[in-house]
């Protein structure tokens, strides 16, 4: 059985052979392979998860605009100004910290049970 897979999957091959079958299968065909874990192709895993990627990229990209605009114009209007240092130091703290870092620190503020702002409400099974 294991010998009949190993001839499947091609693993019989030398290592250049096995990368030339599997670009030719992706650049040719799309065909991305299949999940053992998930038993499915792998096509079909990306394109069910393809909404969510693309929604969080969406929003990602407006908080960025949203965020971005603002702080230039002020680099712009108020160069070396203690605004100007605050917001570029502020921006570029928030680009180079660790997406859990600031995850954690999310949590801390705005959880529901735990938050120090009560901006959100708390779901009706925990505001009893």
């Amino acid at each position: 059985m294991i010998a009949e897979l190993r001839l499947d999957l091609g693993l019989n091959k030398s290592l250049p052979a096995q990368f030339w079958i599997y670009m030719k299968e992706v650049l040719l065909h799309f065909n991305l392979g299949y999940s053992y874990y998930s038993s499915a192709p792998v096509c079909g895993l990306i394109a069910e998860r393809l909404g969510a990627t693309l929604s969080l990229m969406i929003g990602a990209a407006i908080i960025w605009v949203a965020t971005g605009l603002p702080i230039g114009i002020i680099s712009a209007l108020r160069r070396r100004s203690k605004l100007d240092r605050a917001s570029m130091g502020a921006a570029l703290v928030l680009v180079s910290a660790p997406e859990y870092w600031l995850g954690l620190i999310a949590l801390y503020l705005f959880a529901a049970d735990i938050g120090k702002l009560k901006i959100f409400p708390a779901p009706a099974a925990m505001s009893g």
